[in-house]
């Protein structure tokens, strides 16, 4: 657990440096772009074990690993794209716009990645979801806590 929280906390802080750079000028603006493809990197690594977790909690094990890839839309979102394959050989796909500045804005132990999370297999819908590790205010975290209510389409 300890390993989680300490991604989580280096995410929120990445992000928060980013943010902070990119209204820089100068050489500030080159640095700017290195660290918003870094926590592009960074959300990729993280939405991938996320996306695997939940296809397999809707009954789709992903074979091997999804592979993922994350380009940044702008100074306060990245999308991560990433397919494969289920262990029954559909083809599986998950699309997430992970929110920078509400991660940025979280507390250290905060673990939620707020966004917009679509999976797909075999071009048919399996969940979509408007955060990861997400709960209630009122409420004690689960093991797999994950928020189910739907989200917006992805690029809306």
């Amino acid at each position: 657990m300890t390993g989680r929280r300490s991604t989580a906390a280096l995410a929120a802080a990445l992000v928060s440096v980013a943010l902070a750079a990119t209204g820089c000028s100068g050489g500030a603006s080159e640095d700017a772009a290195a660290l918003r493809t870094t926590v592009g990197d960074l959300s990729s690594v993280l939405l991938r074990a996320k996306a695997e977790t939940e296809f397999e909690r809707k009954g789709h094990r992903i074979k091997g690993k999804l592979e993922c890839a994350a380009r940044p839309d702008d100074d306060t979102a990245a999308t991560v794209e990433c397919s494969g394959i289920t262990r029954e050989d559909a083809p599986a796909r998950f699309e997430g716009r992970i929110d920078h500045t509400a991660l940025a804005g979280q507390d250290a132990a905060d673990e939620s990645l707020p966004g917009s999370y679509l999976g797909t297999v075999a071009d048919e819908e399996v969940f979509r979801l408007n955060c990861f590790n997400c709960r209630p205010s009122n409420s004690k975290p689960g093991p797999d806590a994950s928020s189910s209510a739907p989200a917006p389409k992805i690029g809306e």
